[in-house]
């Protein structure tokens, strides 16, 4: 058997009555410029509660290359906050906070061991600004993610619809070649139960890739008389190594077969590494 390899201010009017072209006029205003505080006056010219301070992210999302350098998040109120506000948070995601991103800010404060922290705002202040310095390595990595997430902050506000971030970074270095390490081993028997193949990195990964594969050759791999079942379209490189064996189960039949072929080819279509030179 032959086996080859390929490759604002806010005011509450106290108003009683109001009448006459006064009230139309007043209305009119509220409704032309929210900025007064008028929007807590109802078409009927009807007092209603002041709306809660509402905290939310300004956007939901941001995607940004591993050389940015910094990523800037905006945390807002829907009006300046009446007095000292504190708003918790928590981090997950792909992204390793000090290696990969930094998180600071003024009022910001994080602690990468817990991945928890608090945003401070004082009275008068309508929002405030995350800042996420992205780490330029020289690691080839898949696209990584960070998710923040608001939880409900002590003093006068509240949590809005939008209380949580994503950002997605794109590495922007070259992947590593992968490669087996010889193209072709012959000379095996059928009663090899396995067959080893090594595989070669030009340098370890941070995460785990996957890489597909394609499984060909003289040599069949189902039905009665099936000489192997390595019958898989992808290979998982682990993180952390810059060589591994794939296994390749060989079946001893009892038929008589002439020499046979078990060609497995890394293939260039989605793959997210390098293909190298064997």
């Amino acid at each position: 058997m032959t086996f080859i390899k390929t490759t604002s201010l806010f005011i509450v009017f106290l108003i009683t009555t109001l009448v006459g072209c006064v009230k139309e006029e007043f209305i009119k205003a509220c409704y032309d410029d929210s900025s007064i505080g008028c929007q807590n006056l109802n078409s009927n010219g009807v007092i209603v509660p002041i709306d809660s301070n509402k905290i939310n992210f300004l956007s939901s999302s941001l995607v940004k290359n591993e050389n940015s350098g910094l990523a800037s998040v905006f945390i807002t109120l829907s009006q300046p906050a009446e007095s000292n506000i504190t708003i918790p948070f928590t981090v997950t995601g792909s992204l390793k906070t000090n290696d990969d991103v930094v998180i600071s800010g003024s009022g910001v404060n994080y602690n990468s061991i817990t991945k928890t922290g608090t945003l401070s705002l004082v009275s008068g202040q309508t929002y405030i600004n995350i800042l996420m310095s992205i780490v330029d390595d020289a690691t080839y990595e898949a696209t990584e993610n960070l998710m923040l997430i608001l939880a409900n902050p002590s003093g006068k506000a509240v949590l809005g619809t939008s209380t949580t971030f994503s950002l997605n970074v794109a590495d922007n270095d070259i992947p590593p070649w992968i490669s087996f390490d010889i193209a072709a081993t012959t000379g095996l028997n059928e009663g090899a139960a396995t067959i080893p193949v090594t595989v070669n990195l030009e340098y370890a990964l941070e995460d785990s890739a996957v890489v597909p594969i394609l499984v060909t050759g003289t040599a069949s791999k189902s039905g009665v008389n099936a000489d192997h079942t390595y019958n898989v379209s992808t290979i998982t490189v682990p993180a952390g190594v810059t060589t591994f064996n794939l296994f390749v189960p060989v079946i001893d039949d009892l038929v008589f077969e002439g020499s046979e072929t078990i060609i497995i080819t890394l293939d260039s279509v989605n793959n997210p590494l390098t293909l190298g030179a064997e």
